[in-house]
């Protein structure tokens, strides 16, 4: 959401200024100021879309964060299907951010497929020691992600 109000601002704003511009170049006659203004108006231009760009990714590093933390908060893992349920949801969101983060999506997705996690057919077939295992080994990846987030 934030994403789109900083995309829509951003062409708002060029296009305001692209018309006024214009609207300048029209009514200047001298030949040198128009260049300057028009190297000012460049200039402008890439700092504020070099800005606008920033902004976007600190944006979603942010949501990326945040998301991760409600993960991380969720502590009650006291019954089997919970413990499935929260592998699921570390698996989803690890999974929903695997262009920006390639290799722990394919760790994660390799210990999932070794272990046999999100294949068996019904919970029983599971063991409770696995399945505590795997929440610290998903939960363990979330951190790294939210920590990886911090730091840049």
């Amino acid at each position: 959401m934030e994403d789109n109000k900083v995309l829509i601002l951003s062409i708002v704003g060029f296009i305001s200024s692209l018309i006024s511009i214009i609207t300048f170049f029209k009514n200047e006659k001298k030949s040198l100021k128009k260049w300057l203004y028009l190297g000012y108006f460049i200039l402008i231009s890439i700092i504020t879309g070099l800005y606008i760009t920033e902004l976007s990714k600190n944006l979603k590093m942010k949501s990326i964060e945040n998301q991760a933390s409600l993960i991380l908060e969720e502590n009650d893992l006291s019954s089997d299907n919970k413990k499935i349920e929260y592998i699921i949801r570390c698996t989803a969101f690890l999974e929903r951010y695997k262009e920006e983060y390639p290799d722990t999506y394919k760790l994660v997705s390799d210990y999932i497929n070794k272990n046999n996690l999100l294949e068996k057919k019904t919970h029983k077939s599971y063991e409770s020691a696995d399945l505590s295992e795997a929440c610290s080994v998903l939960r363990g990846y979330v951190l790294g992600v939210s920590i990886l987030k911090e730091n840049n």
